[in-house]
């Protein structure tokens, strides 16, 4: 029987879940050709942010082609997932297909103004394991449950993306003085927005807010606007590593 678990992940939360979740090695959506797939069990784990899935997915899924009876998505969140799921059981639905079994998992934050206390961190990643076991199980038993699209959601995600963009200024991004050039955040950056310029890292249009350039920058030297990160704010799940991150954003299928 075929299984592909694709997932997209910044500071690898989502990484870590799909590693769990799949028999073999998860697809990074980021990195991977959209296409025709065909299997007995796809499945999507990806953050929910702002309360809808991350650019790179819904495009990946925008373009590819699921030939597949049992299809299934994991949000990890740091809070409600909203239309995270709803909005990918939309997009296949487009498609003439169904998401048949959708569940959300509580995970430390990785966006520094909504940090997760320390004591309900250490909570959640305890009980990541026992939660991931359990949601395999009923993927192996071909579970399936409602997968709704809340409308009313839409103007808190907007406004949300409102207050992080223009009131907090994180559409500006930029390095300081303290950036050595170590392109880390380069080989990082899932939609490859971020370059090394005139001796410091530059960035385009195109990032969708993952932060993982900001949290694994090993010098602090990375500003969104008016956040910046400090030792309470950062966050990036233990288990997976940069060096991980990074050679996952380089595999294709």
């Amino acid at each position: 029987m075929k299984e592909i678990v694709f997932y997209f992940s910044g500071t690898g939360n989502s990484l870590s879940v799909a590693k769990a979740l799949a028999d073999g090695m998860p697809v990074n959506m980021a990195a991977a050709k959209p296409s025709e797939f065909t299997a007995d069990s796809i499945g999507f784990v990806y953050p929910s942010y702002c309360g809808e899935p991350p650019a790179p997915v819904t495009k990946f899924i925008k373009e590819s082609t699921f030939v597949c009876p049992y299809l299934w998505a994991v949000v990890t969140c740091g809070g409600a997932q909203a239309n995270a799921l709803g909005r990918v059981s939309r997009l296949l639905k487009e498609k003439g297909q169904t998401l048949s079994y959708g569940q959300d998992i509580l995970l430390p934050d990785s966006v520094i103004i909504f940090r997760t206390p320390e004591a309900l961190q250490k909570e959640w990643l305890s009980a990541q394991a026992q939660k991931v076991a359990e949601i395999k199980a009923r993927i192996a038993e071909r579970a399936v449950n409602e997968v709704p699209y809340y409308k009313g959601y839409k103007l808190i995600t907007n406004l949300t993306w409102f207050g992080m963009k223009v009131l907090l200024g994180m559409g500006n991004k930029r390095s300081t003085k303290k950036c050595i050039r170590c392109t880390q955040c380069v080989k990082l950056c899932p939609t490859g927005n971020i370059k090394i310029k005139d001796g410091r890292a530059v960035f385009g249009q195109d990032c969708c807010y993952c932060f993982s350039c900001i949290q694994h920058c090993p010098n602090n030297a990375i500003r969104f606007g008016f956040v910046k990160r400090s030792d309470k704010s950062r966050y990036t799940h233990p288990d997976i590593l940069a060096k991980e991150l990074i050679r996952m954003n380089k595999k294709e299928i």
